[in-house]
């Protein structure tokens, strides 16, 4: 045999097994996945194997680019077949090193900016821990992967996040310490956050639900993590406190129509509770926010003062009013520097005629803590048949107080406020020139009030220092609906208005973001355990056909050449 024969073969059986192996690595970290000892010994041979190939084997590569007679089409699919293996190889490689390069198609593990910037807060070493059983459901098999890829992101962004993987099974003091039932398939998957002491769990049936209709698996494993870890993080005002007894929409009950919003104060560890004016002597000491949701009904005066007093305290107020608003509630906004007539927003001049469910995206003002957020991302805001909110001469605000009065929503020229209640009742709207109001008009407003309280000396009368500044807050929209159910993901930015106009009352500042997006949605067809093992062994006995072709191809191409070169002889 000639040294050319001998290299040739020897170049072919390289190649051969170098896809041999390539394809039982990738078989084996799809089948029992990245952490056993056999696929990490395959991952970093397999890497071996590659360099050793760049090195003395390049035309693997260059010569699939080239044209040769000399080579057949078996070889071309040899070497075709190879350097797919490879990029596939690089790919689960990196993945099993953490070295995140986010292929799916909803970014599934690509963090936010607002989480990105809650991990850097983390200063103390925080444990992650996640209870995971094999139970060879793949549904569940899916979550689970999801679930630790997703930490892997957040590690990966901050060294002092350990994440700690646990079979609940062979680690029983653990499983009474987290409260763990391996009985109960809703705590597989369970995460448990702990830091400083203090922890926090996410359920499995919080990270993925399932879209009843098209069967889609929607995550939300992001938002429940980076909600965890603020919490953990701050200790801040947790109690937002709703007015009742004056036929306000209902906040509080999941059927009221509003369990988006409480869900979402629910990860924020927010409480929601009802108070009624009649009843307590004052609004609680605890409360960071007194919620205002549209009273239809008369506050009675003794309640009002009661609010004067809360504000005069530092208090922060939430008003979200509607058409039918009661007019008492002027009472609490000329506190602030607004007022409000009856009216409602006509916007356009095709809809001057008609009053009808009035849909539209007024300009967001960006200025302020709570929309400045909104600039980046061209976020906009959906209200219905909205109420415009007007500001109070400097002349007319009450005295003794600095004001901030911040426009944060805005309609075009054209829009008006129809104030005529007998138009309004028809629904047949015509603009009247001293009457109604022309715009733009503002819907939505932010007021900081200041109170200064300085040290006097009373015996020259010098101001010498200061001494107290109370601060009270109020943000009033005139749409109660556009953060109720049916409105609420309408617009991408109705959610995060709502968030972070409480957060901005709260004085939780730091929280005033665009928040990670509740979900991403990935098709799933779910195999049985029957299903995969059929699935792998095909794909086995395709790559076993596709190996004893090339040997056989080798065996009957060295016969060959044995033959010519005994002609030769």
């Amino acid at each position: 045999m000639s040294k050319e024969t001998k290299n040739t073969t020897f170049d072919l059986i390289w190649r051969i097994g170098l896809g041999v192996l390539l394809t039982v690595t990738i078989l084996l970290y799809i089948i029992i996945g990245p952490n056993p000892l056999v696929t990490k010994i395959l991952l970093f041979a397999s890497l071996a194997a590659i360099i050793l190939t760049f090195v003395f084997y390049r035309q693997l590569f260059t010569g699939f680019i080239k044209r040769s007679g000399t080579v057949t089409g078996i070889y071309k699919s040899v070497q075709l077949f190879i350097i797919l293996l490879i990029l596939v190889f690089i790919y689960i490689f990196s993945d099993s090193l953490n070295l995140k390069f986010d292929f799916s198609g909803s970014k599934l593990y690509q963090l936010s900016e607002q989480t990105i910037s809650v991990l850097k807060n983390v200063t103390n070493e925080m444990n992650v821990v996640v209870f995971k059983v094999d139970v060879g459901e793949p549904t569940i098999a899916m979550k689970l992967d999801y679930i630790q890829k997703l930490l892997e992101s957040y590690a990966s962004k901050n060294p002092n996040i350990k994440i700690e993987i646990l079979d609940p099974r062979l680690n029983p003091v653990k499983m009474v310490k987290y409260n763990v039932n391996i009985n109960n398939p809703a705590k597989i998957g369970t995460v448990v956050f702990e830091y400083m002491g203090n922890k926090v769990e996410v359920q499995s049936s919080l990270i993925t639900t399932h879209d009843p209709q098209s069967g889609d698996v929607v995550f939300h494993g992001e938002v429940e993590f980076t909600s965890a870890i603020k919490n953990l993080l701050a200790q801040k005002p947790r109690v937002v406190y709703v007015l009742t007894g004056h036929g306000e929409f209902d906040l509080l009950s999941e059927g009221g129509g509003y369990s988006w919003v409480l869900e979402e104060l629910r990860r924020e560890s927010i409480n929601v509770m009802p108070v009624d004016l009649q009843r307590v002597v004052d609004i609680p000491a605890d409360a960071g926010c007194l919620l205002i949701l549209n009273p239809i009904k008369m506050i009675l005066p003794d309640e009002l003062d009661k609010i004067m007093i809360y504000l005069n305290n530092g208090g922060s107020v939430f008003m979200m009013l509607e058409y039918e608003t009661d007019y008492m509630v002027n009472d609490i906004l000329r506190q602030m520097g607004l007022y409000m007539v009856k009216n409602n927003l006509i916007i356009e001049q095709e809809n001057y005629q008609t009053l009808g469910n009035i849909q539209f995206l007024p300009s967001i003002i960006g200025g302020h803590e709570i929309t400045l957020p909104f600039k980046d991302y061209k976020y906009n805001v959906k209200l219905m048949t909205a109420s415009a909110i007007e500001q109070l001469p400097a002349d007319k605000r009450p005295l003794g107080y600095g004001y901030l009065v911040y426009p944060l929503m805005r309609t075009s020229e054209y829009a008006y406020a129809e104030t005529s209640e007998k138009e309004i009742a028809a629904q047949k709207v015509e603009f009247n020139t001293g009457v109604d109001i022309q715009g733009p008009m503002y819907p939505a407003w932010a007021v900081t009030r200041s109170k200064t309280e300085y040290f006097t000396n009373t015996m020259t009368n010098i101001l010498l220092v200061v001494t107290n500044v109370t601060q009270a807050r109020m943000v009033v929209i005139g749409d109660a609906d556009f953060a109720s159910d049916v409105y609420i993901n309408s617009a991408p930015g109705n959610m995060d208005f709502f968030m972070n106009s409480l957060m901005f009352l709260m004085k939780r500042d730091t929280d005033i973001v665009v928040r990670p997006k509740t979900s991403d949605v990935m098709s799933t067809y779910s195999l049985t355990g029957l299903a995969q093992r059929i699935l792998t062994a095909v794909a086995i006995v395709v790559v076993a056909v596709y190996i004893g072709i090339g040997i056989f191809i080798l065996i009957r191409r060295s016969r060959k050449v044995k033959t010519k070169e005994k002609e030769k002889e």
